[in-house]
């Protein structure tokens, strides 16, 4: 349970992705940002709702997946055409935003899955 935050590769490769497409915003980092580090997040995170949901948790956690999600999102327009207005430096603190977050996120899993291990009657 939990697995989709686990996969350290991938989050560390969409986040240097997106990463790049901010501090050089040339057709192929945004390509790479959007079409694979934005939405490897997406659907891990996705997947991560799903979990929690399972878990029996999902409501206390909306608000803080929603903002994540919201993030998201927000990048993803500056990637695209930047509507919102949003300088680089508002990019990069949503960025850091996402990792930090993901970092907060992976404890949960990791405690939540210990809860249920235990609760399972396992070790």
């Amino acid at each position: 349970m939990f697995d989709s935050l686990f996969n350290r590769n991938d989050f560390s490769y969409a986040f240097e992705k997106i990463s790049n497409a901010i501090v050089d915003p040339n057709d192929m980092n945004v390509h790479a940002a959007t079409n694979l580090g934005l939405n490897i997040i997406r659907v891990k995170f996705a997947t991560f709702r799903q979990e929690l949901g399972a878990a029996g948790v999902l409501e206390e956690w909306r608000y803080d997946l929603d903002t994540y999600d919201h993030c998201i999102s927000v990048l993803s327009r500056y990637l695209s055409g930047n509507p919102d207005g949003l300088t680089g430096r508002d990019a990069r603190i949503y960025c850091r935003f996402l990792r930090c977050e993901y970092v907060e996120f992976t404890e949960l899993a990791r405690d939540l899955a210990v809860r249920c291990e235990n609760q399972n009657g396992r070790p």
